[in-house]
């Protein structure tokens, strides 16, 4: 028994046309959200290697101006955004 694609298009009613139509759609869409999140994981590792050295830096030397730069040059990186919710409340100790 010989089953093709086209086959089983053919046999199919409109019903069920529809439904294979929406799950296409579907996969496809899900596809590019995950295909999205991976370049957005990607460009936030990318940037937390960067911000770590520069924050460790400033923090070590008391320098909250720099820290605080270094959060701003960073909008990719989480850890930029848990310091931004951080940060105002170092600088009011300091």
């Amino acid at each position: 028994m010989n089953i093709s694609i086209e086959h089983l298009w053919a046999s199919m009613g409109w019903f069920a046309r529809g439904i294979v139509i929406l799950l296409v759609f579907l996969s496809a869409m899900s596809m590019q959200v995950a295909i999205r999140k991976l370049l957005q994981l990607g460009a936030a590792e990318r940037d937390n290697r960067k911000f770590v050295p520069a924050i460790a830096a400033a923090l070590e030397h008391g320098d909250f101006e720099a820290a605080a730069q270094a959060v701003e040059a960073h909008r990719h990186s989480h850890l930029a955004r848990l310091m931004q919710s951080v940060f105002p409340a170092w600088q009011k100790r300091a």
